[in-house]
């Protein structure tokens, strides 16, 4: 008579105990082994996901971007932008998409100031004003800030096209308003 205990048939089927292999039990329980402290260190321990270090970069990012705002661009650098045709080219296609309106084509001055003669309601006409007023806005003239939806690129562009209006003569031009400013 055959020892039961190790071999069994039904239906004329014989099976054999034959364990799994030792290497594939040791990684079995290494993997469960490896999912619980998967589960404690990034559930119940908060540890560091991809969450947090997005989160951190762009705290480290906004830090930059608030110090560059505040510091915001120097004159010499602003006035090398306007020497740069392709660069003034691409301040002439935001200005169209966003100042047109306000400022007019030729910077004459429809519902905003005339930003061709000298007379400046805002700084003395340099860049580095016409900058802060593009970045910031004057919410109280009715001007938004820009810098929250423009790239610092894109504002340094569209100063650029501004600074290019300071002097011409555009027909029908808004009256002066502000300062007059003497070159």
């Amino acid at each position: 008579m055959e020892n039961n205990e190790s071999k069994h048939e039904y239906d004329g089927i014989h099976e054999d105990n034959h364990p799994a292999p030792r290497w594939w039990v040791n990684l079995f329980i290494i993997s469960i082994l490896w999912g619980a402290g998967y589960f404690y260190y990034y559930s119940v321990f908060d540890g560091e996901t991809l969450r947090h270090k997005l989160d951190r970069e762009l705290t480290v990012i906004e830090g930059e971007r608030l110090k560059t705002a505040a510091l915001g661009p120097n004159e010499e650098e602003l006035l090398a932008v306007v020497s740069d045709s392709t660069r003034v080219k691409a301040g002439k296609e935001i200005y169209a998409g966003k100042c047109v309106s306000c400022h007019g084509d030729q910077g004459q001055g429809i519902i905003g100031p005339n930003l061709a003669d000298a007379y400046w309601l805002n700084g003395k006409g340099s860049a580095s004003d016409i900058f802060k007023v593009v970045d910031k806005g004057v919410p109280d003239k009715g001007m938004p800030p820009w810098g929250p939806l423009l790239t610092s690129v894109d504002l340094r562009n569209v100063v650029a096209f501004v600074k290019t209006f300071q002097g011409t003569k555009p027909t029908n031009p808004k009256a002066p308003q502000g300062a007059e400013v003497k070159p």
